[in-house]
């Protein structure tokens, strides 16, 4: 009973357990039936087991047991496909979320739901699967929806015309249309996960580099704002360059504010922007016109004109080069701002003047038969022609380094422009044309007046040079006058260097006589003016400073007076025929006042000449009638010759007479000529290489040498001395040549006949002082010698025989009285008289010498003094002695001289040396003459002013001196005394100042000796 008590109640228990289990079943299934979940129960094969009411509803099915009597595999969608790979995936991983299927309902319509699969064990410990279901169509629907609204907008974004891009928050690109990639020309795969400027150059849209910061896509992530036509422009990697205008819209998820990506928009605006540039472009030409055409009636200056047209196009067409050639008279071209050469004939611009003004356009790149360019870098070359009216002004010549060329854009703009300058310059022309008309008449006007002033050449001339430089814009004029048969320059304006030479001599290869004598105005080129080999000084200064010049003739009715040669340094090398026609009248209106006032000068200077040659003359004759000495007088005319011809230089030449040489010309009087001068005009060839002394004295006539500086073979002294025409009139006494008068000048032009006549006058004027003054030199040498003859005969036969018999009777008296004792003062008296008396008789001797006629001039200097010796100091009981060249020859003067300085020493040793040795030593070798008259007496104290220089020694010392020389005078007291003498014997040469006394034997007197020089 206890057990089965105990069956009982665990029987109860279990009852009452299944009851509350089966209520936990029922409350569950009631749960689950409620929720909004399918709910449901399989076999591994698909056979339902359980469902809930939800999952019966949401089937449609019309109870549980209908829908468990179904397979789950009739319920899949495809359930071949779908139902065995969901199993298998299940038994992998025995769980399964979120699967997506289609199942069909009761009927057959498809529901889309999303089932959640866990495998499981039953009771019985068989594996059975539990599912969740729910209902997805909803959401399936609205994401078809969207994905057939994406599919609509991507085949709308597909199909756009414009480019489109889409980037992230990086602005890195995800995706692009087709459109993007032809326009960018890249592909898609080159754009992806980069930026835009990672494969294009960007420009903004002035033509400069765009910066990253400045991209739209970049401002619109920035920012957060989109950007609308946004211009720019891309260059492809070929190079090409187009316009795009950008749109850029940011990217936002709802609620955020900083955008997750950016869409770009773009499309091509190149032809837009291209039609705009030409647009704005034919306005600005529309508008250089305009102020082309409002300068062109302002402007004064054809090249401000044209240097502000250049201006213009460089600022209007975008090429490497532009340049204006204008035609010049000479139908040559040349450049407006003179960088470039004229064009050469195989150049496109040259060759467009050929062709009928036609316009040329040549690609130069590439092609060797095409015409050289100016510049190295140019591709292609435009060359147009300003032409108006039938006449062609210049061309216009663009050159391009840019492989594009020029478009034709641009050639049907710069052909308009190229009239449009063509009629300014032809209205600057016409009305400069005008202007210079006025100006001429103006200038004609005044320089007609200011000559008509004018008083002298000089002013005329002064008048000519101002005007030429102010209407002509010369850079240096020469004005040339015919004077004595040379062209001389008497104007040299501007220029800043010296000419060699300031006169041309009249010569028929002349390019300035050829132009003279032609008449006519001459245009000379640099290049016509190198081509010229002229020895021409003024040419060739004018060749070396100036690119082109033009050479007039100045004349006056017949005959012609100069030439204006007139210089430029521009690149025109030609006048304007308005140019000719005034300077030619100027020079006319110039000829007629120069011809005025040469006839106005030429009276006032004959004149002037007829006064100054009186003077001269009257100079000469007081001169003459002065000086009693020749050379003095010689002296002193040349210089009052000199400066009367306004000569540079002179001399006088005095026919001289020896034993070794008949006859020379010795030069007596020199002005303004070194010794070197003198030696080159010593040797002057005149005629038939004969020098011009040994011509003249063959055929005594005036010689005339017209420019010796023009000589071959000129000595470079007469060149640095300026000397130039030379002249040597003849002083003749009938047929006899007495001597030559020369005179240099440094003009090279001849002397004229009236000039040349005073010069003969002059010459004789000095003869007839020569012989005036030998005559009365005659009279008084004659005078002086009777007269010196009388006394030394007085002398001789009073005194001499007196003092003899004194001396005699002194003799007699001492022998008298030999015994008869004498006081001692008496004694001394009579003892000193013997020696008185022999003194006096030296004396009266020496006077009787000296008064006697001069034996130089008839024995000789050697036997003169050999003479003297015997005569007196010998017989004076003195030792002598002479050494000297017997046959030794000097010039009259210097032997003269030497010979009294030799009496004059001689008669000092006499009078008060005490001596009784003296020797004469005289030597001529080198330049000079050398005297030395040596003595053994007392000698000369000169210390503490003990001695003065007496009559004899002065009289020594100044005959020395007029020869030039040097005198001195050495002695010691006791040991003797030396007299010195040394003279040049050409008067020009240089004095030794007694350099060489040492190679003369001096008196030996042990200690050094005393001097007194000069």
């Amino acid at each position: 009973m206890p057990a089965l008590k105990q069956s009982h109640d665990q029987i109860a228990k279990l009852q009452q357990h299944l009851q509350s289990v089966q209520a936990s079943e029922k409350r569950t299934r009631e749960l689950i039936d409620r929720l909004p979940i399918g709910v449901f129960e399989c076999t591994l094969d698909g056979n339902l087991l359980r469902a809930n009411q939800y999952l019966v509803d949401l089937l449609g099915y019309p109870d549980e047991d209908s829908l468990l009597a179904a397979n789950i595999n009739q319920l899949y969608y495809h359930h071949a496909d779908i139902l065995p790979q969901i199993m298998l995936t299940l038994q992998q991983s025995d769980r399964l979320e979120n699967v997506d299927v289609r199942l069909h309902r009761y009927d057959r319509s498809l529901l889309w739901v999303s089932m959640n699969l866990i495998l499981l064990k039953d009771e019985h410990q068989k594996f059975i699967v539990q599912g969740m279901v729910m209902d997805v169509s909803h959401r399936k629907k609205s994401e078809r929806a969207l994905q057939e609204s994406e599919e609509r907008y991507q085949s709308v974004v597909m199909a756009l015309a414009e480019g489109v891009v889409v980037a992230d928050a990086d602005d890195r690109i995800q995706t692009g249309n087709p459109r993007a990639q032809e326009i960018l020309g890249l592909r898609f795969d080159e754009m992806r996960g980069k930026r835009p400027m990672d494969n294009l150059a960007i420009y903004r849209e002035d033509g400069s580099l765009m910066p990253y910061e400045e991209f739209p896509s970049c401002i619109a992530l920035t920012h957060g704002q989109p950007l609308y036509n946004f211009i720019l422009q891309v260059q492809h990697r070929d190079g090409k360059r187009i316009w795009l205008s950008v749109n850029s819209q940011p990217l936002f998820y709802p609620g955020e504010k900083q955008p997750h990506g950016v869409v770009t928009s773009f499309h091509e605006i190149t032809e837009r922007m291209i039609n705009q540039q030409q647009i704005y472009h034919q306005m600005q030409v529309l508008q250089t016109i305009n102020t082309m055409a409002a300068a062109s009636a302002e402007s004064e200056n054809e090249a401000a004109f044209l240097h502000q047209v250049r201006i213009w196009l460089s600022d209007l067409f975008p090429f490497s080069h532009i340049d204006l050639f204008i035609q010049g008279q000479d139908t040559n071209l040349y450049d407006t701002n003179q960088q470039l050469p004229p064009p050469a004939p195989e150049n496109l611009v040259s060759k467009v003047t050929q062709d009928g003004f036609e316009r040329k356009q040549i690609y130069t790149a590439g092609q060797e038969t095409s015409p050289q360019p100016f510049y190295d870098d140019t591709k292609v070359q435009l060359a147009i022609p300003l032409k108006t009216d039938g006449r062609l002004l210049g061309v216009l010549n663009v050159e391009s380094a840019a492989d594009e060329g020029i478009s034709d854009n641009d050639e049907r703009m710069l052909d308009i422009l190229s009239h449009q300058i063509a009629a300014a310059l032809l209205k600057i022309r016409s009305r400069e044309e005008e202007r210079n008309r006025m100006q001429q008449l103006e200038t004609l006007v005044s320089i007609s007046r200011a000559m008509r002033r004018a008083a002298t050449t000089f002013d005329i001339l002064e008048i000519l040079i101002n005007h030429i430089v102010d209407v002509m814009g010369a850079s240096g004029i020469f004005l040339l006058l015919v004077k004595q048969e040379h062209l001389k320059v008497v104007w040299n304006h501007a220029f800043d260097f010296r000419l060699h030479a300031e006169e041309i001599p009249e010569n028929a290869d002349d390019v300035y006589w050829d132009i003279m004598q032609n008449r006519q105005m001459t245009l000379m080129t640099y290049r016509e003016l190198s081509a010229i080999q002229s020895p021409n000084p003024v040419l060739r200064e004018v060749l070396q400073h100036s690119r082109w010049s033009v050479a007039i003739p100045i004349k006056a009715s017949d005959q012609i007076l100069g030439l204006m040669h007139i210089a430029f340094n521009d690149n025109r090398e030609q006048l304007l025929d308005p140019e000719k026609e005034l300077l030619s009248t100027i020079a006319e209106i110039a000829g007629i006042s120069l011809q005025r006032a040469q006839i106005t000068e030429t009276l006032e200077q004959r004149v002037a000449q007829r006064t100054s040659s009186l003077e001269l003359m009257y100079n000469i004759r007081r001169i003459a009638a002065q000086y009693l000495e020749t050379e003095a007088m010689l002296t002193q005319s040349l210089q009052v010759i000199v400066k009367g011809m306004e000569a540079k230089a002179g001399a006088i030449y005095m026919v001289t007479e020896s034993k070794d040489q008949p006859k020379a010309l010795t030069p007596t009087a020199m002005q303004g000529i070194d010794p070197q001068v003198q030696a080159a005009l010593n040797n002057l060839e005149f005629n038939s290489q004969i020098p011009w002394r040994d011509w003249i004295f063959r055929n005594p006539q005036v010689v005339e040498v017209k420019d010796l500086l023009s000589r071959q073979h000129a000595p470079e002294c007469i060149r640095q001395a300026n000397l130039r025409h030379f002249v040597a009139m003849p002083m003749q006494r009938g047929e006899e040549l007495l001597g030559v008068l020369v005179i240099i000048s440094d003009q090279p032009f001849a002397y004229s006949s009236e000039e040349k006549d005073l010069l003969t006058t002059v010459a004789e004027l000095i003869r007839d002082a020569i012989e005036i003054i030998r005559l009365r030199q005659q009279a008084e040498a004659g005078a002086v010698a009777q007269e010196r003859t009388r006394l030394a005969r007085e002398l001789h036969d009073s005194v001499t025989q007196l003092l003899y018999s004194l001396n005699l009777h002194l003799h007699v008296v001492l022998k008298l009285f030999p015994e008869v004792e004498i006081p001692t003062n008496l004694q001394k008296s009579l003892d000193e008289m013997p020696v008185i008396l022999n003194q006096a008789i030296k004396e009266t001797r020496n006077l009787i010498f000296e008064l006697r006629p001069s034996a130089v001039e008839e024995e000789g200097l050697f036997y003169a003094l050999t003479s003297r010796l015997e005569t007196v100091e010998q017989r004076a009981e003195m030792k002598t002695g002479l050494r000297c060249d017997p046959n030794i020859q000097l010039p009259a003067p210097i032997a003269d001289a030497l010979f009294r300085i030799s009496i004059e020493a001689l008669n000092n040793v006499i009078k008060h040396a005490n001596a009784d040795e003296v020797e004469v030593r005289i030597d001529t070798s080198g330049t000079h003459v050398h005297l030395d008259i040596e003595d053994n007496g007392q000698g000369i104290d000169f210390t503490a002013g003990s001695h003065s220089e007496g009559f004899g020694m002065r009289s020594m010392r100044e005959q020395t001196h007029q020869l030039g020389g040097e005198f001195e005078v050495l002695s010691k007291q006791g040991k003797g005394t030396i007299v010195r003498v040394v003279i040049p014997l050409n008067r020009s040469a240089t004095s030794a100042h007694l350099a060489q006394r040492d190679n003369y034997p001096r008196y030996a007197g042990g200690e050094q000796e005393q001097s007194q020089p000069q």
